[in-house]
């Protein structure tokens, strides 16, 4: 079951905490509603019944990976979900990542805070996996030199886009989405 973000995030109010204005600037653009603050998360009181935490994880360094985790875990109301999505081991490092993931690494890290019996894992899944067809597609019809555009070939290219989106094996899949409850 891949997670339907939208249906999660159809709440009367929603926060986004960064501590970086870019960060900010870019999840305005795609939420113009969404109160976003910079700052730590460990300033804000209130609590809350879903989190949700995309391309995160990886940007916490090492050191302070298990304050990181104890805070989501200290924000998040009991039965809360916990929403993570990370890159995978099977996509190539970043230089501003400090790591990758499979399930096995995410499960250490949380195990590393002391929360792993705290959390229940719901769902797990590899998305997303790079397919030739596309990348050709996205090289040939859209470089520095022209534009290409086909309707009808377009339409073909989106519904191969989506359907690799959707679900893919661990062993090929770019990222991991993962779903917890917080049990006590």
């Amino acid at each position: 079951m891949v997670l339907n973000i939208y249906a999660i995030l159809n709440y009367s109010e929603a926060e986004g905490v960064d501590l970086s204005e870019r960060a900010i600037t870019f999840a305005k653009a795609f939420n113009p509603n969404l109160n976003i603050i910079a700052g730590d998360a460990n300033d804000i009181k209130q609590t809350y019944d879903i989190i949700i935490a995309i391309e995160v994880l990886e940007h916490i360094p090492d050191d302070i990976s298990d304050t990181f985790w104890k805070t989501l875990y200290n924000k998040l109301n009991v039965g809360g979900k916990l929403i993570i999505s990370v890159p995978s081991v099977n996509k190539p490092m970043l230089d501003k990542h400090f790591r990758h993931y499979n399930i096995e690494v995410l499960k250490k890290e949380i195990e590393s805070a002391q929360l792993l019996n705290k959390f229940k894992f719901l769902s797990e899944e590899y998305i997303y996996f790079e397919d030739k067809i596309v990348r050709v597609w996205n090289r040939f019809s859209n470089n520095k030199y022209w534009i290409f555009e086909l309707k009808y070939l377009k339409n073909y290219i989106w519904r191969r886009i989506q359907k690799k989106l959707t679900k893919a094996p661990s062993n090929k899949g770019l990222h991991l989405v993962v779903e917890l409850i917080k049990q006590s």
